[in-house]
């Protein structure tokens, strides 16, 4: 069987189950937003939350939380870029502390 006729076959199953096509790598991006997001809820609470708790949060397995980010510290440090990147966060600082230059290189300003 063909690569063509496979990727036809999957696309269609996809738009029929779903009402629109998803891919791959959109659904992987999907699931990797919605786990930081639901990080991100859980330390907005307060809370000191496990790879557990997050995976329950986001409505997916455990290992899928490590598959996407590895590691406790994987996660830690996206949330941190997701938190910036969401928020603005780095510019924010930046306007706050212009001559900081360890601020630049922690947030990767100039």
């Amino acid at each position: 069987m063909c690569l063509a006729y496979r990727l036809r076959t999957f696309c269609w199953l996809a738009r029929s189950l779903y009402g629109k096509l998803y891919t791959v790598s959109s659904r992987r991006h999907d699931t990797r937003e919605r786990i930081l997001e639901a990080a991100f809820q859980l330390a907005q609470a307060g809370r000191f939350a496990t790879m557990a708790e997050i995976a329950r949060a986001a409505d997916v397995s455990r290992q899928a939380v490590y598959l996407h980010f590895g590691s406790r510290a994987g996660l830690m440090k996206a949330l941190f870029v997701f938190i910036n990147h969401k928020y603005g966060l780095g510019e924010k600082i930046e306007k706050a502390f212009p001559h900081s230059r360890r601020g630049r290189a922690v947030f990767g300003h100039r």
